[in-house]
């Protein structure tokens, strides 16, 4: 069968235009983005598989991040790459989809960092331990987080304005409903004995309700900073109520 000279040209010129699509350099890709919120330096490799030395999104600083684009969610209207990056000295990896409407979702969220990796997002003044994520699935709307579920384990919990000593390992099992995020929280091991609920609402307002014990092993001058919370109930346990919003 002959094959006319016309289809081998177009043949030729796919393979040709596929070739510099999945080699096109992610370094010149990064000079025609919008900078505002996205910084990135030591670009290498392809816009679909490369990696940047570091990178400022939105004033959260990563080392080492490494993503690989998807292309044939791109045919569906959808940008989808996995990512792995070093928040200051840990590790986080992710699979993040942005529809066209640019709603955000990510799944598998897992690694671990230190919470003044957040400095620059949430403001936690003498607050420091580690974050280890669990989330399987986290969705973001209109600059909003609308959904997660999942548990985030807070490692070797300090906060100066409690105590000045490690306060233990606390778990937060979160979930979704239709007006609000809400979370349980309980201590793994730690010198408080501690049981509380957390809600994030659609406006942006938080609260985190709960009550919280001594434990044997609670420092002295820990249990004087109870103290002051008020009584205690039947089960030796006070009250406490924190508000605000984002």
């Amino acid at each position: 069968m002959k094959i006319s000279t016309r289809f081998i040209l177009i043949g030729a010129g796919l393979v040709l235009l596929i070739g510099l699509i999945s080699n096109f350099p992610a370094r010149l890709a990064y000079s025609w983005i919008a900078k505002d919120q996205i910084a990135l330096a030591n670009v290498s490799g392809t816009i679909w598989n490369g990696s940047a030395g570091q990178a400022n999104i939105s004033g959260v600083y990563l080392s080492n991040t490494k993503w690989r684009l998807s292309f044939f969610n791109l045919l569906t209207g959808k940008l989808a790459v996995s990512i792995q990056t070093s928040p200051l000295s840990g590790l986080l990896s992710a699979h993040v989809t942005i529809n066209s409407a640019g709603n955000v979702a990510i799944r598998n969220i897992e690694g671990q960092f230190p919470i003044s990796a957040l400095s620059e997002v949430i403001p936690l003044v003498g607050v420091s331990g580690t974050i280890v994520p669990h989330l399987s699935d986290v969705e973001i709307e209109n600059g909003r987080v609308k959904k997660v579920v999942g548990s985030i384990t807070i490692v070797n919990l300090v906060s100066n304005t409690v105590v000045p000593e490690v306060l233990g390992t606390f778990l937060v099992e979160l979930q979704t409903s239709e007006s609000a995020i809400t979370g349980s929280v309980e201590d793994v091991e730690a010198i408080i004995d501690i049981a509380g609920a957390v809600t994030l609402t659609n406006q942006g307002t938080y609260s985190f309700i709960g009550q919280i014990a001594e434990k044997s092993n609670t420092p002295a001058r820990l249990r004087q900073n109870l103290a002051r919370m008020g009584e205690v109930n039947e089960r030796g346990q006070r009250d406490f109520r924190l508000e605000g919003s984002l």
